[in-house]
């Protein structure tokens, strides 16, 4: 479920991502699928199993 929204609403947003301490990460949601978030900040990519993702929202 979580996929789900985070494809219907943050799709090529950039977004800032906590999955506890310490772990934040930023950057632009380029895809989510199988159960994972792909951002890319500075033309490098992170994927983050959505199972991890406390919170989610759009970065200022």
């Amino acid at each position: 479920m979580m996929g789900k929204f985070i494809s219907e609403h943050y799709i090529n947003k950039e977004v800032d991502v906590y999955c506890g301490p310490p772990s934040n990460f930023s950057g632009k949601v380029i895809a989510c699928a199988d159960d994972v978030l792909t951002l890319k900040k500075d033309d490098c990519l992170t994927h983050i199993f959505i199972t991890h993702i406390i919170a989610i929202w759009k970065a200022k």
